[in-house]
């Protein structure tokens, strides 16, 4: 059911509203990894958040392949135990 709703809003509706979705997204993936967010990035979801511009599709893109190596690698560094917990409990 997450998964749904996430790939939902990911993939469909208004760009802004997409790049602030994927940008909370990174900031609850952020919680069980230590990469930093690139100021480009996190720029870019202010803009979408605060400003009347629109955010161009390959901002969303590089946000979008920024959560996933996030993700790729939180689940590449963890133990079986703990990448089951990451994937069936917190759902990421």
């Amino acid at each position: 059911m997450i998964l749904y709703r996430r790939k939902r809003h990911f993939g469909t509706g208004l760009n802004n509203k997409r790049a602030v979705y994927i940008y909370r997204y990174i900031l609850h993936l952020k919680k069980y990894s230590h990469t930093p967010i690139p100021k480009e990035l996190e720029s870019s979801a202010l803009k979408a958040r605060y400003s009347s511009h629109t955010v161009t599709h390959d901002e969303i893109n590089a946000l979008l392949s920024f959560a996933n190596s996030i993700k790729d690698e939180i689940l590449t560094c963890s133990a079986l135990l703990k990448r089951l917990y990451y994937e069936y409990i917190v759902v990421i």
